[in-house]
Order: C-alpha cells, then sequence, then structure tokens
C-alpha cells in the first residue's frame, strides 16, 4: 500500500515557469539549449520527504524577430487604407495581424492590407497600436507593435 502524495514540488533552474506544485506541470520554457536539472521533491501524507533529480537536455531553437513596415496606399485617396508588409526573420511560417481597431483577427500572410475607415470616419486624426505576431515551425514565437497613424 503507497502513501498519498500530499505536495509535489518541481524545481527548473533557468526554465519559466521556474516552479511548479502540479503533479503534471506541463511545458517548461529554457531561453537557450543546454543541460539542466529537474527537481520532484514529494511530501506524503504522514510528512515524508523525498526527493529525485534528473538531468534534462534542451535543444533550442533560435527565437524569431518580428519586423514590419506600415504605409498608406497610394491607390486610396481617404488615407485610411494601409499596407503592412513584414520584415521578419525568415523562418516565419505563422504571422497573426492586429490593427487595433477592433477588426477580426482573421488576417494571415506576409503582406496584407487595412481599411482604417470604419474605425475613424472623421477626417480628423486618429492612431491605432497595430501588432504582428510572428511563429516558427517550431512554435517559437515574437511579438512587434507599431503605431499607425492617420
Amino acid at each position: 500500500m503507497g502513501l498519498a502524495i500530499c505536495s509535489p514540488a518541481w524545481t527548473f533552474p533557468g526554465g519559466l515557469p521556474s516552479t511548479s506544485s502540479s503533479q503534471q506541470p506541463g511545458e517548461i520554457c529554457y531561453n537557450a539549449p543546454g543541460n539542466f536539472e529537474a527537481t520532484l521533491t514529494v511530501t506524503t501524507e504522514h510528512g515524508c520527504i523525498a526527493q529525485l533529480e534528473k538531468p534534462v537536455y534542451v535543444t533550442g531553437y533560435p527565437k524569431p524577430q518580428a519586423d514590419f513596415t506600415l504605409s498608406t496606399s497610394t491607390v486610396e485617396s481617404a488615407g485610411a487604407v494601409f499596407v503592412f508588409n513584414d520584415h521578419s526573420s525568415p523562418d516565419v511560417v505563422r504571422w497573426s495581424w492586429d490593427f487595433g481597431d477592433g477588426s477580426p483577427q482573421d488576417h494571415s500572410g506576409p503582406r496584407v492590407t487595412h481599411d482604417y475607415s470604419p474605425a475613424a470616419p472623421d477626417n480628423i486624426y486618429y492612431s491605432f497600436e497595430s501588432q504582428l505576431v510572428v511563429t516558427t515551425r517550431y512554435g517559437c514565437m515574437d511579438t512587434l507593435r507599431k503605431p499607425a497613424k492617420l
């Protein structure tokens, strides 16, 4: 008959998160590849404590660098249409754009056009914070925000 574990305590030096009190701690992220130690300390219902350390080798993938330019379209006379061009690192396979005006976020691809006219009906100054989130095939992500000024 085994004893019930009352409190597991994980530590992952160099990882994010670096600690967990869950029996299944989930995904731990490291900023760089290398050798790390994962430690599990458990306490039973009777106060017995046991500890186990295991080496973990982390294979790293490079973090992408998000970058983009935005410019007004010369086709539109209203000046509220912008062209967004991705200039991120070449390993990006997914782009998620948010134009900061509450429009649906179903835009993808390295080059998109967005019309701010519905969000800026008057011919006055507006500024929206546009955002690009890029993802590599390994799931590594980066985010960049820039203002779109009308």
